[in-house]
């Protein structure tokens, strides 16, 4: 999967399309966080520490996955919660198809399309008419 942390003008189309439950969560973390912990545990039950003990495995593999300072942020807004995390499977596909669509407007190739983000030239070229149709939809609306 791609980087997806140099979000930009696409974090407010993305948080319209993740399920409620993450959208509030990308409110206290952040979205490149919420994006990591999709990547990691899609699909995944984490129950969250009561305190940020280094000691506890959840609280280690919290670090991991989304460094020390966001791991205490989670863990300060649902201590002794379970923090489900659904796979999200449209959200990151239309993100996927928007990052595709920027990058090939900034010049890569459909063959670097592809390898960078691991999937056809078929999905590559779905993401492009996904793009173009939107763009005449918006032309459309102007007359």
């Amino acid at each position: 999967m791609s980087d997806y942390r140099a979000l930009g003008e696409l974090d407010e189309a993305l948080e319209q399309l993740l399920p409620e439950s993450l959208c509030l969560l990308s409110q206290v973390i952040g979205l490149p966080a919420v994006l990591r912990l999709l990547e990691r545990w899609p699909g995944v039950t984490i129950r969250v520490p009561m305190r940020p003990d280094p000691d506890y495995v959840a609280y280690r593999r919290l670090v991991e996955a989304v460094g020390e300072e966001v791991a205490q942020q989670i863990v300060g807004y649902m201590a002794g919660d379970q923090l489900r995390i659904p796979r999200a499977s449209a959200a990151l596909s239309a993100l996927r198809d928007r990052c595709i669509q920027r990058d090939r407007a900034s010049g890569a190739s459909i063959a670097e399309l592809v390898l960078a983000y691991g999937v056809s030239e078929r999905t590559v070229y779905y993401a492009l008419s996904a793009e173009r149709e939107e763009f005449e939809r918006r032309q459309n609306r102007l007359f």
